[in-house]
Formats: structure tokens, C-alpha cells, sequence
């Protein structure tokens, strides 16, 4: 087992950063993103879809469900364990 503290992209950081925002402004409940219509957040989720962090299980008129994807734990948790500068 090694100690090597995982080392995290500028990507990594950014969609960490994307997610916390998502899931604060559009989470409806427990992994469940709702982007309530706005353009931003809409966005935001295509992102975070494409990085394969959340799914999106609908798109209609502008209004995006979706739920979000164990990768997107395992890179919180990245992330975190980054923060605290020890292995994940």
C-alpha cells in the first residue's frame, strides 16, 4: 500500500468546485438535481453529464433532471483527502 497523496488535475478541481455548486443551487433531494429552468445551471449539468459525473434522465423545455453519479463521490472524496494533503 502506497502513502502517495493522489494528485488531482486543474480539471479534477474545476468540476469538483462545478459539482458543490450545482448540487447547492439544484438539488431537489438525495442525489437529485432539478436546473429549476435557468440557463446557467442548465449548462452547468450538461458539463458535469459529459464529464460523467451526473445523468441526465431528462431534458425538456429547458428544464433538466438529473442525478448525480457514484464518480462524482469518489471525486468529492479525491478532493477532499486533497485538501486534507492524505491518501484518498
Amino acid at each position: 500500500m502506497t502513502n502517495e497523496v493522489d494528485v488531482l488535475s486543474s480539471e479534477d478541481w474545476l468540476f469538483s468546485a462545478l459539482l458543490d455548486m450545482v448540487i447547492a443551487h439544484c438539488e431537489r433531494s438525495e442525489n437529485k438535481l432539478d436546473s429549476f429552468g435557468w440557463t446557467a445551471n442548465e449548462t452547468a449539468m450538461r458539463m458535469l453529464a459529459e464529464a460523467g459525473l451526473i445523468e441526465i434522465k431528462s431534458d425538456l423545455e429547458g428544464r433538466i433532471m438529473a442525478e448525480v453519479l457514484p464518480a462524482a463521490g469518489a471525486l468529492t472524496a479525491r478532493v477532499a483527502a486533497a485538501r486534507r494533503n492524505e491518501p484518498a
